[in-house]
């Protein structure tokens, strides 16, 4: 019996982007889209553009003269 309540348990449970908070789900969005534009470019450029796109977007309005002065 604990055998099957535990596979119906796994079956039932959602896959890993449904339990994604929904600023991770933005990212990882960001991240592919970036890597399908610029398929040449080094991993680490096209993670660190996802990264500050993703946090700009979520920051709603955001004053560029502030960004340029950090």
């Amino acid at each position: 019996m604990d055998i099957k309540a535990d596979k119906i348990l796994l079956l039932s449970q959602p896959n890993s982007e449904e339990m994604m908070p929904n600023n991770l789900q933005l990212y990882h969005k960001m991240k592919q889209q970036l890597g399908q534009w610029l398929p040449l470019e080094r991993s680490t450029r096209i993670r660190n553009m996802a990264l500050f796109l993703t946090g700009l977007y979520l920051s709603g309005k955001p004053h560029l003269s502030k960004i340029v002065r950090t």
